[in-house]
């Protein structure tokens, strides 16, 4: 993801990076799951995260790919996710991938016409195509939820 990160990150204004950065991982995710016959996206938007970026976001999430995008942690805190991500042993791998991403910024009020053209001129199609072969699928077993 390094190369998307760079150019999003270098290419457009503070106010649209995060959604850029979001719209790229989620293309990715559906290109992943045609792979592997996923049928859905599982987003990781906790309640404070969405009440921050507003509803509106999480539509200019959606339009970047086809499948439904579910968000089983849209209820929750920060805590109670970092607990259950302790219990069954994925935290520490979590939190240091979170650590990439730029400080949140709230989303400028771009409509999705302006946000697809900027991605055309960043050409992030054809970056997510390069970092594809590089991907390593983890499978988790357990349930989170028992």
């Amino acid at each position: 993801y390094g190369k998307i990160f760079q150019a999003i990150t270098e290419g457009t204004a503070q106010g649209t990076k995060n959604l850029l950065h979001k719209r790229a991982m989620i293309r990715a995710a559906e290109i992943i799951a045609g792979q592997v016959g996923g049928v859905a996206i599982v987003g990781g938007e906790n309640l404070e995260q969405i009440a921050e970026g507003g509803v509106e976001t999480l539509g200019a999430f959606d339009d970047a790919c086809e499948l439904p995008v579910l968000r089983p942690l849209a209820g929750m805190v920060k805590e109670d996710i970092e607990k259950i991500a302790n219990r069954i042993g994925i935290f520490d791998p979590s939190s240091r991938a979170t650590n990439i991403y730029p400080p949140p910024s709230h989303p400028t009020a771009l409509k999705l016409e302006e946000i697809r053209k900027i991605e055309e001129g960043l050409n992030i199609d054809a970056l997510i195509e390069s970092a594809l072969p590089r991907i390593k699928i983890i499978k988790l077993r357990r349930n989170p939820w028992t």
